[in-house]
């Protein structure tokens, strides 16, 4: 697993990914509650708001809820929901509908922890979009890669790689394949008993497309409860 790890990180950034680039930057705030059912059940709720447009317009709002089973130690399964709304022009905001399956991994050695999370989503658009395909979903794969490292009882350093690929989408009928690729560098910072904050950089990139968009991102996170995910949205 870690030399996995260590090989996705090293070889991405290679990949041919020219095209012509509209960038832009944003600001993402996320709030997150974490909690316990039982020793193996965990729940999550999250709120985030992504400013894009140089951080002068909140682009995308969701709210997620997630539950986790951990069937062995190094193995857990998740079901999430995702309620989004996306800036569809001045004033009004799009509807979408996801449902994410996670089967996650999870290695730990000394101050080191490394995750591999397999992710299936599917998504609808209802309101605010075009009634051309009716509720016809977009299905797509992600697979994210995490290491942790852990300085100290309260600072945790982390860097991740997240690949996402389009499976089908009926607006894009003719193409499947690696469509985004996101680097994340944070940390994490114990600040008071199950209360935890956040700070990322994010780089972000369309690919496979006609005028990709290119992103760099700056993270805040609060985190609280008693269970807190390892693995970002």
């Amino acid at each position: 697993m870690r030399n996995l790890t260590i090989c996705i990180f090293f070889i991405l950034p290679f990949l041919n990914l020219s095209a012509q680039e509209v960038r832009d930057f944003g600001l993402w705030g996320t709030i997150s509650y974490g909690g316990d059912i039982n020793d193996d059940i965990d729940f999550s709720i999250e709120q985030e708001v992504r400013m894009q447009q140089n951080a002068s317009t909140p682009g995308v709002i969701f709210t997620s809820l997630g539950v986790d089973y951990r069937f062995s130690r190094p193995f857990q399964i998740g079901l999430n929901y995702r309620f989004i709304l996306n800036d569809r022009e001045p004033g009004i905001y799009g509807h979408r509908h996801r449902v994410m399956l996670d089967l996650q991994y999870r290695e730990m050695y000394r101050q080191w922890t490394f995750a591999y999370r397999a992710r299936g989503q599917s998504e609808i658009r209802t309101r605010n979009y075009s009634n051309e395909y009716g509720f016809s979903p977009t299905a797509d794969i992600r697979n994210t890669v995490k290491t942790v490292y852990q300085l100290n009882r309260r600072f945790e350093l982390y860097g991740s790689i997240d690949l996402r690929i389009l499976w089908s989408d009926p607006r894009e009928p003719g193409f499947r394949g690696v469509d985004r690729l996101r680097y994340r560098l944070g940390t994490d910072v114990l600040m008071v008993r199950e209360k935890w904050i956040g700070i990322f950089i994010q780089h972000q990139r369309q690919m496979n497309i006609t005028d990709p968009e290119v992103e760099f991102i700056i993270g805040l996170e609060y985190k609280f409860g008693s269970r807190r995910q390892l693995m970002e949205s």
